[in-house]
C-alpha cells in the first residue's frame, strides 16, 4: 500500500473489515447465486450508524423532491420549516455559525421548486449571511454548521469496490485522490487516506467527499454494467506527478519495505 495511515485509522478500518467480512459470510447463505449474477454491479457502502433507523430517515428525506421559498426568512424559521415538513430532526451548530457573524436571525433567500431536499440545502448553503454552510449527519441528526467545520469532520467508510473489476487497485486509488475535492495525506494537505484489502477500499474523508466518491464508483460500475467493450488501455501515467502547482496532486513513490532487523 502506497498511502500513509494513522495508528487509529488502522484500529478503524480493521473494525470495519472484520464486521463486514462478518456479515457478508452470513447474508451469503442460502442466496440464489443466479439470481445474484443477474442484478446490476452496485458499489456497497459501510458507513459508521448507516443502519440506524434515524439515519436511514434522513438520507431517505435528503432525496425527496421539495420546494422551498424564503425570501428573507430569519435561518432559526427556515431550520424549524424544512424539519417539519420532512419530519427529520435538524440542529445548528450554533457555536461554529456565531464565530462566523451568523445568528438564529440571519436572513435566508431562496426560491427552489421541484429539486430534492440535499440539491437545496446545498445551493441554500452557498450563501448565508456572506458565509458557505454545510450539513453532516452525526449522532442522528442533520447538523447544519459552517463549511470550515464540516471539512474537520472525517469518517471512515468501506467500499466494497469489486463490481469494478479491477485489476489494478493503484489506478483507483489515483482516479479518487485526483479527481475529487479532498485533501489528502499523500498530497500533504490534508488527513484524509486510502487504504485496501481484497476488494475492500478504506477512506477516511469528509462526509461531502464520501459523496463525491460514492456518486463517482457507482458510475463506474454502471459503466462496467452496460454491456460495452473495455479497451485495453496500458497503465496511465501519472501525469498528475509532474504537473506540480499547476493543478496535479503528486503522488510520493513507492518505497521498498525496510529489512527485517535480526534479534
Amino acid at each position: 500500500m502506497r498511502l500513509a495511515i494513522r495508528n487509529h485509522f488502522n484500529h478503524v478500518a480493521l473494525a470495519l473489515v472484520v464486521a463486514i467480512v462478518g456479515v457478508a459470510g452470513s447474508s451469503a447463505h442460502g442466496q440464489d447465486a443466479s439470481a445474484e449474477a443477474k442484478s446490476p454491479p452496485h458499489i456497497k457502502v459501510y458507513a459508521p450508524g448507516a443502519e440506524s433507523p434515524s439515519v436511514i430517515k434522513i438520507n431517505e428525506a435528503l432525496e425527496q423532491v421539495t420546494s422551498l421559498e424564503f425570501p428573507g426568512n430569519p435561518l432559526e424559521d427556515v431550520v424549524r420549516y424544512i424539519g417539519s415538513i420532512h419530519e427529520i430532526p435538524i440542529v445548528v451548530d450554533e457555536s461554529a455559525l456565531l464565530a462566523e457573524g451568523i445568528g438564529p436571525d440571519t436572513e435566508v433567500k431562496i426560491a427552489l421548486r421541484g429539486v430534492t431536499l440535499r440539491s437545496a440545502l446545498e445551493l441554500m448553503f452557498e450563501d448565508v449571511g456572506g458565509i458557505r454552510l454545510d450539513y453532516v449527519i452525526q449522532h442522528e441528526v442533520l447538523k447544519i454548521t459552517t463549511a470550515i467545520r464540516a471539512d474537520e469532520i472525517l469518517e471512515t467508510r468501506v467500499y466494497d469496490i469489486r463490481a469494478l473489476d479491477l485489476n489494478d487497485p493503484e489506478i483507483l486509488v489515483e482516479t479518487l485522490t485526483t479527481t475529487t475535492s479532498g485533501h489528502w495525506l499523500n498530497a500533504g494537505d490534508g488527513e484524509g487516506a486510502i487504504s485496501y484489502t481484497k476488494g475492500l477500499f478504506i477512506i477516511r474523508q469528509t462526509q461531502r467527499v464520501h459523496r463525491e466518491i460514492e456518486n463517482l464508483l457507482n458510475d463506474m460500475a454502471h459503466h462496467v454494467n452496460s454491456g460495452e467493450p473495455i479497451p485495453d488501455w496500458p497503465a496511465p501515467r501519472n501525469e498528475f506527478a509532474s504537473q506540480g502547482q499547476q493543478g496535479g496532486v503528486p503522488m510520493p513513490p513507492v518505497k521498498p519495505p525496510a529489512p527485517a532487523v535480526e534479534q
